[in-house]
């Protein structure tokens, strides 16, 4: 097994209906010249990178750094939404990763999804309320 470059521990947060696991990421522009501290929940539905809200999108300026094409997200109920995409990089200790950050109008959460996930080796133990992405 190869060892961790970067690794995040996180925690489940019980506050929610069924408790969720969550980890503390920080999100840069592509640039590198800004950034912000994100709590995201760790979502295996979600295929995408980072889902971010929309003020935090806005607030770390993403919308400067588009693709130029807006992509068609699906929710849990099956309606599809249009996603504004830009791109960013996720800083992991001293680990930086090209990513992938959607948001829309109507997002009000952080997610980080598949595209992030199969990265890492994620140990998801609500027992012991442990969170952790070990980075390759």
């Amino acid at each position: 097994m190869e060892p961790c470059r970067a690794r995040v521990s996180g925690y489940f947060n019980t506050r929610e209906k069924t408790p969720a696991p969550y980890v503390t990421v920080e999100l840069l522009t592509p640039t590198g010249k800004r950034s912000i501290k994100i709590e995201a929940k760790i979502d295996t539905g979600f295929s995408g990178d980072v889902l971010l809200s929309f003020d935090k999108y806005t607030e770390l300026g993403l919308q400067l750094y588009e693709r130029g094409r807006e992509a068609l997200g699906r929710v849990a109920n099956g309606y599809a939404i249009k996603l504004r995409a830009s791109y960013g990089l996720l800083k992991v200790g001293n680990l930086l990763l090209e990513c992938e950050v959607y948001t829309s109008l109507l997002s009000s959460v952080n997610l980080l999804g598949r595209g992030v996930l199969n990265k890492a080796r994620t140990l998801l133990d609500f027992s012991e309320n442990l969170v952790g992405l070990c980075f390759k």
